[in-house]
């Protein structure tokens, strides 16, 4: 749905069969497969300056995997435009309920979800997928960095690859030169 706002030549990736107009690329990606054979497979640079994943997230069944996926495909100076639907203080409850007339209603509550984010845990699942958040984007309060008054029903954070990522100590996967998880040689 965004692919033709961008400037031709830009590639868009989905779960689905799309047929792009000319001089824009597209490539059937399942979301949990390697991105970077998927795009070398697909005949494209594994590596992209920018990459804009909107309204995904909150549908994937690992964000976490499919976060240093993303972080692979980025170039060391590239930005990650991550926009998610939010839960809201005041919706919340509705979680909790079976209401049917608030399942046709767009946003966080929306039937096909997997996942359900705050600004604030969506904000630690891409510090711990190895980003530094470089700013945000409420759709009430436009700017870099406006401050998040608590009932946005979507943000935008602005992320680039934090440079010394490194799983805690205790962990018990590293991330290999290459960015894939690999597990630790654990001394016993």
């Amino acid at each position: 749905m965004h692919l033709f706002d961008f400037h031709e030549g830009s590639v868009g990736m989905d779960g689905r069969t799309f047929d792009p107009r000319p001089g824009y690329g597209f490539i059937k990606w399942n979301f949990e497969g390697d991105i970077s054979s998927t795009l070398q497979q697909n005949g494209q640079s594994p590596k992209f300056k920018y990459v804009w994943c909107n309204d995904v997230l909150e549908h994937v069944l690992s964000p976490h995997l499919f976060l240093l996926n993303l972080r692979r495909a980025l170039s060391d100076d590239g930005i990650l435009f991550l926009g998610v639907p939010l839960v809201n203080p005041l919706s919340f409850p509705k979680l909790q309920t079976r209401n049917n007339v608030f399942n046709l209603f767009c946003g966080f509550r929306s039937q096909d979800h997997v996942n359900f984010f705050t600004f604030s845990t969506l904000k630690h699942t891409a510090e711990y997928a190895g980003f530094d958040v470089d700013g945000w984007y409420s759709p009430f309060l436009p700017g870099k960095r406006a401050p998040m008054i608590g009932v946005e029903p979507a943000t935008i954070l602005v992320l680039r690859k934090s440079p010394d990522f490194n799983y805690g100590p205790k962990a018990y996967k590293i991330l290999d030169e290459n960015g894939y998880l690999r597990w630790k040689d654990l001394v016993t």
